[in-house]
């Protein structure tokens, strides 16, 4: 199973995190390659569109962490992280209707869409 929590504080994302991997059946690799393509992409799009020095990103086999270094960033930085956010969350939900047993998403004190 994979699990994925996605934490905010004050309705701004502040961590993430993706661990595990699918237990089996024919949609294994499928399921681990979406979610892990998916999370490698929202963490590529923090690099390049928001501020670098707002985030620090750890990968390890099978586990990935992102986590806000601090609480500000200005008003175009943070429509910007809300929008990658959401695209994440809806690709996400995309995979989990796909393979409901192998995917585990809790969204942490938000209200998003």
């Amino acid at each position: 199973m994979i699990k994925i929590a996605i934490g905010f504080q004050e309705n701004r994302f502040y961590e993430l995190s993706v661990h595990g991997h699918a237990s089996g059946g024919s949609g294994k690799s499928l399921t681990c390659n979406s979610v892990s393509i998916l999370t490698q992409n929202f963490e590529e799009s923090l690099l390049q569109l928001v501020d670098r020095n707002a985030f620090r990103i750890e990968n390890t086999s099978g586990k990935s962490e992102i986590l806000r270094n601090g609480n500000y960033l200005g008003a175009e930085q943070d429509l910007i992280l809300d929008c990658l956010v959401k695209s994440y969350v809806i690709g996400i939900r995309r995979v989990q209707l796909s393979f409901p047993q192998e995917v585990v998403l809790d969204l942490r004190d938000t209200k998003i869409v």
